[in-house]
């Protein structure tokens, strides 16, 4: 079973919850990380991405908007936007992993970073040639090219580019990566997603179409 800690973040406020699973190694760093050693969201990132904690957040009312948001993707669509755009595209949830969001709030498999970032680690791993999420992946850097050729911000030969680069991409490539996006880093409002393209009526989801480099963290996850 995971051990619990919750901590009130002022800056945000709200209360963040950790659970970790229970090593002994990292006692002393959860009990100072929950007695208010972290001073930052920043710093809070660096010691989640140390020690493998999973971060959900409580939302209570009269909280108007989330600390963090979580989006999953493939390191080779990271790669892409960060080579040729500058500017990423996230589909995000305030909640890392569905199964931990309050009672109100549905977050399924296709939204939940978590479910999204496990299927996509075991289907590159064992090199799955069927796989739907891949695909789909592909297809959608693919989109987003065309859009971006429509649009006038990339070259007749940059979108031929990146079409040979998908061409070329093995099963590896399509490792999945998880964008940690502190909410306050963010200009300007985030629009919820419509009810109409949610993955539920209930769910909680935001679209961003142009997420600077450095407003995010790029974590890959190790067993």
């Amino acid at each position: 079973m995971p051990v619990v800690w919750r901590r009130w973040c002022s800056g945000a406020g709200m209360i963040q919850v950790l659970r970790l699973r229970i090593k002994s190694p990292l006692r002393h760093h959860a009990n100072r990380f929950a007695a208010g050693a972290c001073k930052s969201c920043r710093a809070c990132i660096v010691w989640l991405r140390r020690y493998d904690a999973t971060p959900v957040l409580e939302r209570f009312p009269g909280m108007k908007t989330p600390l963090l948001l979580y989006s999953a993707s493939t390191w080779l669509a990271y790669s892409v936007a960060e080579r040729f755009y500058g500017v990423h595209y996230a589909w995000c949830t305030a909640f890392y992993d569905g199964i931990t969001a309050p009672r109100h709030f549905n977050i399924p498999p296709t939204s939940s970073p978590a479910e999204i970032y496990r299927n996509l680690e075991e289907e590159t791993r064992r090199g799955d040639l069927h796989s739907r999420a891949i695909r789909r992946n592909a297809a959608g850097i693919l989109d987003g090219a065309n859009a971006r050729l429509e649009a006038g911000t990339i070259t007749k030969a940059q979108h031929r580019e990146i079409k040979r680069v998908v061409a070329k991409a093995k099963i590896p490539d399509f490792r999945p990566v998880l964008y940690v996006i502190p909410f306050d880093r963010l200009e300007g409002r985030v629009p919820e997603v419509p009810v109409s393209r949610r993955a539920h009526p209930l769910s909680l989801e935001y679209r961003i179409e142009d997420l600077r480099s450095g407003c995010f963290d790029l974590l890959e996850l190790r067993r």
